[in-house]
């Protein structure tokens, strides 16, 4: 049996941590056991996943923005500029 590294261990806490921290009535947490090969992809594929979904919430936020503030300098929300 190989030991877990030290960013293996803290990664693991924080992990189990927040897990913890979740309210079971709402949430629900299936434990499941996978081998050292499979937890090589399932956190890149997890945190790839989550970067995904940021970079397209981030951008259609920035459109809004974009769209609000163009509607603004040219006259069409309340709050145009005089």
């Amino acid at each position: 049996m190989s030991q877990e590294g030290l960013y293996e261990q803290l990664i693991n806490k924080l992990v189990l941590s927040k897990l913890n921290d979740l309210d079971k009535n709402t949430f629900y947490i299936k434990e499941t056991a996978i081998d050292k090969d499979e937890a090589a992809r399932v956190l890149p594929q997890y945190l790839s996943d989550v970067i995904r979904v940021t970079m397209i919430k981030a951008s259609l936020f920035s459109r809004l923005l974009t769209a609000m503030t163009t509607k603004r300098q040219y006259g069409y929300g309340k709050e145009a500029k005089q």
